[in-house]
């Protein structure tokens, strides 16, 4: 069997230093005209996610979560709320989150 080398404090060192060196990061900014590349495509999440079928998927996802409580499934209960949460969030989410080039 081969043993694994330990890592040198030098090199621990080194990459927590690269890892520290903070990069460029740009966030994604929610398109302003509907020249923007990509607007058709945010415009239509953004108008599922606010509108109707959003509200659908929210109140059918607060019921599918009660319903796993009701059978004592709370980790299922738990994820369904989470996914919910982030379905309705998802236009905050997107423009929260930053790409880094």
């Amino acid at each position: 069997m081969h043993k694994l080398k330990s890592i040198k404090p030098s090199t621990l060192l080194m990459v927590l230093a690269i890892l520290a060196i903070a990069s460029v990061s740009f966030a994604f900014v929610a398109p302003s005209n509907n020249l923007a590349l990509g607007y058709d495509f945010f415009d239509f999440a953004n108008q599922m996610a606010t509108g109707a079928p959003g509200f659908a998927i929210g109140v059918g996802g607060v019921c599918l979560a009660g319903f796993f409580l009701f059978q004592q499934k709370v980790m299922p209960a738990c994820g369904t709320l989470f996914g919910v949460i982030a379905i309705l969030k998802a236009t905050n989410i997107v423009t929260s989150l930053g790409s880094i080039i």
